[in-house]
């Protein structure tokens, strides 16, 4: 439950009940416990994927390697982690890294036009590539070669 009306939606619904009766167990039991708390959608944990542990945020290609922590807070996500090419020598530009699940709500990206854009870079040489979030493919932007390693960053804003 971390949709802004949803939280909304529920406490009106406790208070709405009866008000009366609406203790102060109830408020805690929202706030502090249970699988929907409050401070959850506000102080979020990570979330780690790779190609290899995926537990329903992103989809891999089977392209590239990768290894991404995913932290949501409110109606942020950050991205951060690193990648790279298992599968061939070379991958051209624009190729996607990974996709974020769109059955997963949660992490779907807010319709922008031309979507999220950030950097990663060459663990060895220290080079720059654009990255990018678009239709909720998690793509490179320029050419990559087999065997390097990129570190990227990346904040974008969902849809809930």
């Amino acid at each position: 439950m971390s949709q802004k009306s949803e939280i909304i939606a529920y406490i009106k619904t406790l208070l709405t009940l009866n008000p009366s009766k609406t203790s102060r167990t109830d408020h805690e039991e929202y706030i502090f416990n249970g699988d929907d708390q409050l401070l959850d959608n506000l102080y979020a944990l990570s979330t780690f994927e790779s190609q290899l542990t995926i537990s329903g945020i992103t989809i891999s290609n089977g392209n590239f390697g990768y290894n991404v922590y995913i932290t949501k807070t409110g109606g942020k996500v950050l991205l951060s982690g690193n990648f790279t090419i298992v599968s061939v020598s070379n991958l051209p530009a624009q190729s996607i890294i990974f996709s974020i699940d769109g059955s997963n709500t949660e992490y779907i990206e807010q319709g922008s036009v031309g979507g999220f854009h950030g950097i990663a870079y060459n663990t060895i040489t220290g080079e720059s590539t654009g990255i990018s979030l678009s239709s909720n493919d998690f793509k490179v932007r320029s050419a990559v070669a087999s065997g390097e390693i990129y570190n990227f960053s990346l904040e974008y804003i969902t849809e809930n």
